[in-house]
């Protein structure tokens, strides 16, 4: 089967299956990860679980998706694919670019935030928090002020060798609440929605991607609580740890991959070297645009808790 090769998430893929969402490699330069599709087959009870399963086992991870396909992730090079018999291509890309990932990048070291990754003078800012949270609208609000993006839904963080937190570019696509695009005047017409989500959507934002690596500056938390109103605070202390520990992109694999004390050592090694900030909003109204000019004033201060 032919493949083609691409670039995300500071990696070079060569892939059987055709990936749009990602920037084609022009270069001759080795892959990093293969992704091959093939006939898996897996015990039965594995196949009759009802929606998403991962099973960690010593020859990688397998994940299913009931009715679109089953994955085996390995060492960190490779992943295999076997589709369901009708699964939409999309659907496909959808797991393999967001959960895949995320545990390729645990198998290779490589701290996978769960968030969005914008890009402010001159360096990485992550907003992490849990699902509709509204990461991604805020990085919206921040996008259109100028600030181009790097990643959305994982963020990939490693560390340079004088152990500085270096963010990879992901690929220029968002996934967005219906609710957030029509705040964002976003007709939803001729975008794709996610599967099973019919009031979330797959946004295109090629004008708007940074495709360097570029240094992390700092990390904000955003939470949704009625009864705080919207605030910001520094996080010092304890609170970052648990902060990047409790958004790394599927967090409770790291102990079922043996990752324990690589996790903890590159959490302190990146809190140590990060503002960290949290965010709050209510649920009602929309307030992504005071949110990103309270993060931007936050980010103009001089002086900021390290």
């Amino acid at each position: 089967m032919q493949s083609s090769m691409y670039q995300a998430f500071g990696l070079i893929l060569k892939s059987e299956i055709i990936l749009p969402e990602l920037i084609v490699q022009e270069s001759n330069k080795p892959a990093d990860v293969q992704i091959v599709v093939c006939d898996l087959t897996k015990p039965q009870s594995m196949l009759e679980s009802p929606g998403a399963f991962v099973q960690v086992e010593d020859s990688g991870v397998w994940f299913h998706v009931q009715g679109i396909a089953i994955y085996q992730i390995c060492n960190g090079n490779e992943i295999r694919v076997s589709p369901y018999s009708g699964a939409k291509q999309d659907q496909v890309r959808l797991f393999l670019l967001g959960t895949c990932m995320g545990i390729l990048l645990q198998q290779r070291r490589i701290l996978p935030l769960h968030g969005s990754a914008i890009v402010m003078d001159g360096k990485a800012y992550a907003i992490v928090g849990h699902s509709g949270a509204g990461k991604s609208t805020l990085a919206t609000a921040l996008m259109r002020r100028g600030y181009p993006m790097l990643s959305d839904d994982v963020i990939p963080v490693k560390l340079t060798e004088a152990q500085h937190p270096l963010v990879a570019p992901a690929y220029p696509q968002q996934k967005l609440w219906k609710k957030s695009l029509e705040a964002f005047d976003v007709a939803t017409n001729d975008l794709h929605p996610i599967v099973k989500r019919e009031d979330k959507f797959i946004l295109p934002v090629k004008a708007a991607f940074y495709d360097q690596p570029i240094v992390l500056g700092g990390v904000f938390e955003l939470t949704c609580h009625d009864h705080q109103g919207l605030e910001c605070a520094p996080a010092v202390g304890l609170e970052k740890l648990r902060i990047l520990t409790e958004h790394t992109y599927r967090h409770f694999l790291v102990g079922q991959l043996d990752r324990t004390a690589w996790h903890f050592q590159m959490a302190a090694t990146i809190a140590g070297k990060i503002k960290m900030y949290q965010m709050n909003r209510p649920a009602e109204p929309f307030t992504a645009n005071e949110l990103a000019e309270m993060l931007l004033d936050t980010m103009k201060q001089k002086e900021m808790t390290i």
